[in-house]
């Protein structure tokens, strides 16, 4: 009787494994692999990119506890030095009320001096009195104008020309009651000052007293905190900066205005970006031209945060936070296909043929062109030269 043998479904099994695999390999290869050699030049390709950007100075913020008036110790604009007075804020509960009692008892003390004068003619105290009146009069436009900038900047005048005044009146020989005014008007001083903080530059730079809420988180010692949501925030409000701060405790700010930042977004799935060291022109919409060096760019989330320093006077940009730009650059370098550039995870790399191997280097793309990219090894140990083999896939 002959004995019938049973197949092994093991050996099917493995053999199925075994096909699998194979087409696994295949395919893989083929995703992998296929593609064409190319060969690097040397090239030269124009950049130009208009984009919205944000403005971040390198400045200081000076605040106090909350006020309720604030005098002014400089022009908007002005250039400061270390130890100038920014401004006097008088703290929350403080009332014009004691002013008023102060300037009453100055009044009185003015009067008295000219009484003791008498007739006698003063040509520096005529010279002082006809800057009183013409500030007097200037305020009075002002107010009719409605223009409350110019008006804050002429009381600080004014102030500063009616204690030039009391300083020149000084000279005259005082009497007891004369004695006795000069004491209460220390006394009314003594009592307002308790109320008064003086604010006082520690650094020297351009002063301004308009705010946009970012000064403290966009600013130049703090570029390392920058992220993606925070610029885009600023590049979206439109907000423009004001004159003092809502929060009554930002008192003024000084910036250094040779030293500053331009910033904007580009996105990590593509390879448009600043090269780190690379000098481009900016071109800002309605402020004029200038020539700044590019930071390495950052990856934050989906975007990645290009940063270029600027060290020349960036004038109205003072006051500004948004703008719109256009990065210029005429770039040379190693010229290779844009498909050819592989982006991982937000980093770009240049895959390079070297007798049967394929290997990788980072990169960084100095302009593209949507067809070709001039690029260069991003790290200073890798080299990228003209007739180099290169796999676009």
């Amino acid at each position: 009787m002959a004995v019938r043998r049973r197949s092994n479904p093991n050996i099917r099994f493995y053999i199925a494994i075994g096909v699998i695999l194979l087409l696994i390999g295949v395919l893989l290869f083929v995703l992998l692999y296929h593609g064409t050699e190319e060969i690097t030049e040397r090239g030269v390709m124009e950049l130009s990119l208009d984009t919205s950007a944000i403005v971040i100075r390198d400045e200081t913020t000076y605040t106090s506890s909350e006020f309720t008036r604030i005098d002014y110790g400089a022009e908007e604009g002005a250039e400061v030095q270390i130890g100038d007075e920014l401004a006097a804020v008088y703290r929350l509960g403080y009332n014009d009320e004691l002013t008023a009692a102060l300037l009453d008892v100055r009044e009185q003390v003015y009067r008295e001096q000219l009484r003791l004068m008498g007739s006698v003619k003063d040509e520096g105290l005529e010279a002082l009195e006809a800057q009183i009146l013409s500030l007097q009069s200037s305020i009075a436009n002002a107010v009719m104008s409605g223009s409350g900038d110019e008006l804050t900047l002429l009381q600080s005048r004014l102030d500063a020309a009616l204690a030039s005044r009391r300083e020149y009146l000084l000279k005259v020989q005082a009497r007891e009651e004369l004695t006795a005014l000069y004491a209460s008007e220390a006394n009314q001083l003594d009592i307002v000052s308790k109320w008064k903080d003086v604010v006082t530059a520690d650094r020297s730079g351009r002063i301004s007293y308009y705010f946009d809420g970012y000064e403290q988180a966009l600013n130049a010692q703090k570029l390392s905190l920058l992220t993606t949501d925070l610029v885009l925030d600023a590049v979206k409000s439109s907000a423009a900066a004001k004159w003092t701060s809502d929060d009554r405790t930002r008192v003024c700010r000084v910036v250094d205005p040779e030293h500053w930042y331009i910033a904007f977004l580009s996105d990590k799935s593509g390879i448009t970006r600043v090269a780190a060291g690379v000098t481009y022109t900016v071109e800002v919409e309605g402020y004029g031209t200038y020539e700044g060096k590019a930071l390495e760019p950052v990856i934050s989330g989906s975007k990645v945060i290009n940063i270029i320093e600027i060290n020349s006077d960036m004038h109205g940009l003072i006051d500004v936070r948004t703008a719109k730009i256009r990065l210029v650059a005429s770039l040379t370098g190693i010229k290779v296909k844009s498909d050819a550039v592989i982006n991982d995870d937000g980093y770009c790399y240049l895959e390079l043929v070297r007798s049967e191997s394929h290997y990788r280097i980072r990169v960084d793309v100095l302009v593209d062109d949507g067809e070709f990219a001039i690029v260069r090894p991003h790290d200073s140990e890798d080299s990228l030269n003209e007739g180099v083999r290169y796999w676009k896939k």
